[in-house]
This record gives C-alpha cells, structure tokens and sequence, in this order.
C-alpha cells in the first residue's frame, strides 16, 4: 500500500503532460507544429522526468519511476495496432520517450559536459526534425513509401473535369502529364507550392509535358474557392476539378495531400510522391 502511495501519481503526471503537449498542434496549425510538437514534447518530459528523479533516494526508485512515466507510451504503442494514430507517433510517442530517457541521463549525469549536451538535445533534435526527418515521416505517411516515388503501374481509367467538360485516360495521351492532387483544407499544401512552383518554370515550357492542378472538391469548398485559393498564392497552372476524395481513393487508393501524379505518354503512371522528387522522371 506504501508502495503505490508513493508512485501512483507518476503515470497521471506522464498521462496529463501528453495531453498538454497534444494539445500544441491545435494551437498552431501549419507545416511547423509537426516539428514545434515534438520540441515541446521533448522539453516538457525531460523536465518531468528531472523533477522526478532528483528527489528520488536511490537507483530503485528512479527506475521505477522512469518506467511508470513510460507507461502511458507502451498502451499508445499497443493501440496504433488497432487504431489510426500512427501518423502522429513522432509527436505523440517517440519525443515523450526520448525526452524521459533524456530526464533519467540528465539525472544520472555528473560532468557538465554531458548535462550540457543532454540540455541540448530537444534543440539538435528538432533542428533534424526540420530539415530531414519531417520529409521523410511526411512522404511515409502520405504516399506510403520512403522512396523517390518513381513507379511503373497501369492508371485506372479516370475523369477530371475542365469547367464542365469532361476529361479522360485519353486526353492525356501522347505527352508527359504531371498532376498535382490537391484541396483547400490541408494544410501542407502550401508548403509543396513552391516547388511546384518552380517544377513548373523548369519543365512546363518543353512541349511533351503539361501541368495540371487537380483539386479534389471537399463538402465544405463553396463554388469558386479553388480559383481564390490558386490566385492568393499566385498559381498559373490549368485547374481541373477531380472526384471527391471517397471515388478518388477507389480508383487510385488510398493517400494523402499534395500529391504529385506522373502519366507517361503511354498512359502509365511512372510517379506517385512528393512534387519535389519528380526532377528525375521529367528529366528522363
């Protein structure tokens, strides 16, 4: 009874610092809280880890905590089996545990130098997170591969419209059609713009390949909100309108946005991925 008198609390501090942490991607709702997550996370667990683990008595108790801290990543860990969480593990499951394992170094630690860097990690940490591994989480969860996104399948027959013209398969034969799937609520789109951007400057004047915007229509998109949304961040490229995400996902499965698709001149589909891989395939 002593025993869980003295630890019971551990695993509720663990749980209510998460949901805290969580909550920081609701707060800032960009490209930047995937990364601005998991320095919070980090931070915030060492910290209470450290606080811990300081007034701990020996060894014993300092493990048990760590482990009791642990406790609430081990059932999320269970539960991305079975539920769609698995996307926000790095923010919700990896940090946490890194930075409890930092908080029990840093409570172990005698030399300076190497509390110094312990301090330092959630920074070195992020700053990865900023310039490789958020592109490579991303690309994972949205086109399921850790590739460069060149690939060799049959397209299934398909209709994008143009205004109220109707366009198939075969209106796009005989050139190389890059198409950029894309709709007005996700918020990484932006981020991708720049690159289409400058893909499009790069090869859109060479006559065998064309562009094509393709916005996949959501309920809540009133009529014209696609053409406002592709003039406020200055797009030229051709807009089509696809099918809604649930017909698009039977023809082609299951993905994310933007995505970039790739139809050879024979109509395969050659790419699938990030507009920012797609150098390589239009070069060839």
């Amino acid at each position: 009874m002593k025993t869980i008198k003295k630890y019971w609390k551990t695993p509720l501090f663990s749980f209510g610092t998460l949901i805290l942490c969580t909550s920081s991607i609701f707060l800032i709702r960009s490209f930047y809280n995937f990364h601005i997550n998991i320095v919070i996370a980090l931070i915030a667990f060492m910290l209470l880890t450290y606080g811990l683990l300081r007034r701990a008595v020996d060894s014993k108790e300092r493990i048990t905590h760590t482990f009791l801290l642990l406790t609430p990543f081990v059932a999320l860990s269970i539960l991305a089996f079975f539920q769609p969480i698995i996307i926000y593990a790095p923010g919700l499951i990896f940090a946490p545990v890194i930075g409890v394992l930092l908080g029990y170094l840093l409570t172990i630690s005698t030399r300076t130098l190497a509390r110094l860097i312990i301090v330092a990690m959630p920074l070195l940490i992020g700053f990865w997170v900023y310039v490789r591994f958020s592109d490579i989480w991303q690309d994972f969860m949205i086109y399921g591969t850790f590739s460069n996104g060149e690939t060799i399948r049959e397209c299934p027959d398909f209709t994008f419209f143009k205004d109220s013209v109707a366009l198939d398969n075969d209106d796009f034969a005989g050139k190389t059609t890059v198409f950029f799937l894309w709709n007005t609520q996700c918020v990484y789109t932006p981020r991708y713009l720049p690159a289409l951007k400058e893909k499009f400057v790069r090869f859109g004047d060479e006559e065998d390949i064309d562009f094509y915007m393709v916005n996949i229509p959501l309920p809540s998109d009133t009529v014209g909100s696609d053409l406002a949304y592709l003039a406020r961040h200055d797009i030229a490229i051709e807009n089509l309108t696809g099918p809604t995400i649930d017909e698009l996902y039977k023809k082609f499965g299951p993905g994310g946005f933007p995505t970039a698709m790739v139809l050879d001149p024979k109509g395969d589909i050659v790419f699938w991925g990030s507009v920012t891989k797609i150098d390589r395939t239009l070069s060839r």
